[in-house]
C-alpha cells in the first residue's frame, strides 16, 4: 500500500485523506503488494491511542 498511495505533501490534510481514500477504496480491507489486509476492531474499552501508544513503547 505505502509504495503505491501517493499523495500531495503540499496538500492540506483533508485534502490529502481525500486522495488516500480515492485511491486505497476500502481501508478495513485492501492489498498491500500481494498481502490481504484485513482490519477489525474488538469490543474493548482500549481507544487506538491507547493500542498505538502501546505498540509504540514496545518497539
Amino acid at each position: 500500500m505505502a509504495s503505491s498511495v501517493h499523495l500531495d505533501r503540499n496538500a492540506p490534510q483533508k485534502e490529502r485523506c481525500r486522495q488516500f481514500m480515492v485511491q486505497i477504496k476500502n481501508p478495513y480491507c485492501y492489498l498491500d503488494g500481494r498481502v490481504k489486509v484485513k482490519i477489525s476492531f474488538a469490543a474493548t474499552e482500549r481507544t487506538m491511542d491507547d493500542c498505538v501508544r502501546s505498540y509504540l513503547t514496545g518497539i
